[in-house]
């Protein structure tokens, strides 16, 4: 049979042939059966049948060899005739190794037609398993988003693998975080150690990435965005790797939009205050959306339909943005959700963002006094920037114009205050503080509180270095020195630190602004000596001309609050800044950025953790949270499931905490308090998950750009499809030409033949 299987596909099947001699015996079998008889009335009718003898004789010859053709055809179609190539090797392919990496993150979500990016990675890869890999090989599965992980280690393909991969990829979700490039190729790197030899030799491996290779997460100003990435691919390919990226999609041009902000100014939001609610549209594509739908809701349940409080018809140009602002005023203290939404795209995930707008009663500034002698009163200035009246001279636009309810205080009075009242503590040129007073501080701004201090007069640098000074961590993080400047030879400020948020507003604003001009001066002021590194928990805003450089506003951590020392007086001794507008600004730009850190989060992006802090009075026994459930189509709001939280009680008595972790889904989360055992109602708070709209950045990578920054790496396109369709042309050439069809198409011309041969012989002999 060994001859025959090179051209029969089932050479078993041609001992079928032998039937070819059933006729045959039949024919014998019938000729032998008669026997001679002499009769006188026949010996007529032989005369004439000798006449036509040798007629009958080739009419019977050739119906008999049609007859043996046919089962000889049958049994030869059966074994299925084949012409196989020449110029293809019959064989089994070697052992290969295979590494599929996924993108995970919710880019890979984008629709342009029925199926997402995400839904043709996992059938390309199955496609890939069910065609191109033969058993015996070795696969291992991996994702690249929130965070990485390995979803199949290193396995053998058999017959069960594909089942047990579809289950895999079916459980298998978007995150929604962005890719991250570093912690990705760290695991293929850590996974590749699993294709090892007995002896611990790396074996050659396919490296796979089905990803939509977003520009953004690759590159950086066209350089690699993670240097150490070349490292990884050198290594991996001096251990026989082989790179492949996956094409998902003909198209490179993806066009989407997405909200990349939504705030509300100014951001400290008191009751009957009226706000501007901000939403910026942002066109990452290369051509325009015309007839996009907005809309902003004000306390909307975001999973039914409700109608807007904003709805607009907008343009967004190509790779540009367009904002609307929304006039509001919020008429109830508490929590209130803010929704934007654009409809238009394939990515749905970020054309919705979330806001929490925390409505106080009032934000109330304690004013502490450190010269009530002076004349005029050392707080003159801030109480008239902060105080907040009622206006009613624009009719229906009546309300407040500031949130803030400034009060004022001597020195003596810091013992007897209840300082979680405040908002934020400023500190006039107050020169003493008791021990207690210090610590009651430090309590404050370690808990989140804002502290803004102000020099002057009576503030003497030992004091102030010695109640302040800590060795691991200070409300004053610098050494003060001697008392510096003169009238005659004032200073001027210049900004430092220009990604600071306070300073940003002023350089956003320069045309109505003086901060950058040499015109408010300053007299007064203290030198500075030892002043650390500039950090995220260290920074100096500002800083005078003066010959030293001497830093004029710090900004430095302290616990969960955050402290600003101002080098200069709040009043108009040791500076003229009073007197000039940009002192308010300044004063409101400092306590909005300062409370940021001090008021709990409650906007927080994907994977940040949420924590609340709770007075004893504010206590609740029991805690739901309704929160947005993960589900496979990220886009989708309406799902939630509710979980029970407990508050924990904080190390120093009388405050407790909420933490809760898991924040991978988008939305809106609600915190219904019960309170059962407190003359306080029952509340519900909010807060809310964003995700970080640079994800909708969809340019693609072009393999160009990809050879210029890793110039060392050797990749090629895969098209899985179009592979898969490959390898199945090349097992038809390795099969070789079957000609079955022929045969039994032949096999059914001769019956026809046959039977119309038969009917013409049997009417002739008649």
């Amino acid at each position: 049979m060994g001859f025959f299987s090179q051209f029969f596909v089932q050479p078993f099947m041609l001992l079928g042939g032998l039937l070819v001699s059933v006729p045959i015996i039949i024919y014998l079998w019938q000729r032998h059966r008669h026997h001679r008889r002499p009769w006188a009335a026949m010996e007529f009718l032989l005369r004439a049948v000798r006449r036509h003898q040798r007629r009958i004789q080739l009419q019977n010859l050739l119906l008999l060899i049609i007859r043996c053709l046919i089962l000889f055809l049958l049994a030869f179609a059966m074994a299925r005739p084949v012409l196989r190539s020449s110029s293809i090797a019959v064989g089994t392919a070697s052992q290969q190794n295979w590494i599929l990496a996924i993108d995970t993150s919710y880019s890979m979500s984008y629709k342009a037609d029925a199926q997402s990016l995400f839904d043709r990675a996992r059938e390309s890869v199955l496609e890939m398993v069910r065609t191109l890999m033969q058993p015996g090989d070795k696969i291992a599965v991996v994702t690249m988003a929130g965070p990485p992980r390995t979803v199949m280690p290193a396995t053998v393909v058999s017959e069960d693998l594909e089942a047990d991969l579809r289950r895999e990829l079916e459980d298998l979700s978007l995150s929604a975080t962005s890719v991250d490039l570093g912690a990705s190729f760290a695991l293929l790197d850590e996974v590749s150690e699993q294709f090892t030899t007995v002896g611990g030799e790396k074996e050659p491996k396919q490296v796979v990435i089905f990803s939509d290779l977003q520009r953004k997460d690759w590159l950086r100003e066209n350089e690699p965005r993670y240097p150490a990435l070349g490292q990884f691919f050198d290594k991996m390919q001096e251990e026989g790797a082989e790179f492949s990226f996956a094409k998902l999609s003909a198209n490179p041009h993806r066009a989407n939009l997405a909200i990349t902000d939504l705030s509300v100014s100014p951001p400290l939001i008191a009751k009957d205050l009226w706000v501007d609610i901000r939403t910026t549209v942002h066109n990452f594509g290369d051509q325009d959306f015309d007839n996009v739908d907005l809309t902003i809701q004000v306390d909307a349940d975001v999973s039914i339909e409700s109608e807007a409080q904003l709805g607009d018809v907008i343009r967004v140009p190509a790779g540009d943005s367009v904002s609307r602002s929304l006039r509001f005023k919020f008429e109830e203290a508490g929590d209130h959700t803010i929704a934007a939404e654009v409809r238009s795209d394939g990515l749905r995930l970020d054309n919705r963002r979330y806001l929490v707008a925390r409505v106080e009663e009032t934000v109330e500034i304690l004013l502490v006094d450190g010269d009530p002698a002076d004349e005029p009163r050392e707080t003159l200035y801030l109480e008239a920037a902060l105080d907040s009246e009622e206006d009613d001279s624009f009719g229906e636009i009546r309300g407040r114009f500031t949130p803030f309810a400034p009060e004022r205080i001597l020195p003596e009075q810091l013992s007897s205050i209840d300082w979680q009242r405040y908002a934020a503590v400023i500190l006039a040129n107050v020169g003493s503080f008791s021990r207690e007073e210090v610590a009651a501080l430090k309590r404050y701004a370690d808990r989140g509180g804002a502290v803004i201090g102000f020099f002057g007069d009576q503030v003497s640098a030992e004091a102030y270095n010695a109640l302040f000074r800590e060795e691991e961590r200070s409300l004053l993080p610098v050494v003060l020195a001697e008392v510096r400047g003169s009238a005659a030879a004032p200073v001027h400020l210049a900004a430092t630190d220009v990604r600071h948020p306070v300073v940003q507003f002023f350089e956003e604003h320069r045309d109505q602004s003086y901060m950058h001009r040499p015109l408010a001066s300053f007299s007064k002021y203290f030198a500075m000596d030892s002043l650390p590194a500039e950090s995220p928990s260290f920074r100096v805003l500002f800083r005078f001309n003066d010959l030293a450089k001497t830093p004029a506003i710090l900004d430095s951590a302290y616990g969960r609050g955050r402290v600003m020392w101002m080098n200069f007086s709040a009043d108009g001794e040791w500076t003229t800044f009073p007197s000039f507008h940009d002192y308010v600004v300044l004063l409101y730009e400092s306590i909005y950025y300062l409370l940021r850190f001090g008021v709990e989060t409650v906007n927080l992006g994907v994977g940040e953790v949420f924590a609340r802090i709770y007075a004893a009075d504010e206590y609740a026994s029991e805690v739901s949270l309704v929160m947005p459930e993960s589900s496979g189509d990220l886009g989708d709001v309406s799902r939630v499931r509710t979980i029970q939280k407990a508050m924990r009680r904080q190390e120093d008595a009388g405050t407790f905490e909420l933490l809760h972790e898991e924040t991978s889904a988008p939305g809106i989360y609600s915190l219904q308090l019960g309170r059962p055992h407190s003359p306080m109602a029952d509340g519900i708070e909010y807060f809310c998950v964003n995700v970080d709209t640079e994800e909708g950045d969809l340019r693609r990578l072009a393999e160009a750009d990809l050879k210029q920054a890793f110039s060392s790496l050797e990749f090629r396109v895969l098209d899985v499809s179009e592979r898969v369709r490959q390898v199945a042309s090349e097992q038809t050439l390795l099969r070789g030409r079957e000609f079955w069809k022929w045969a039994v198409s032949f096999v059914l011309v001769l019956l026809m033949a046959e039977s119309i041969l038969a009917w013409l012989f049997g009417r002739r002999a008649t």
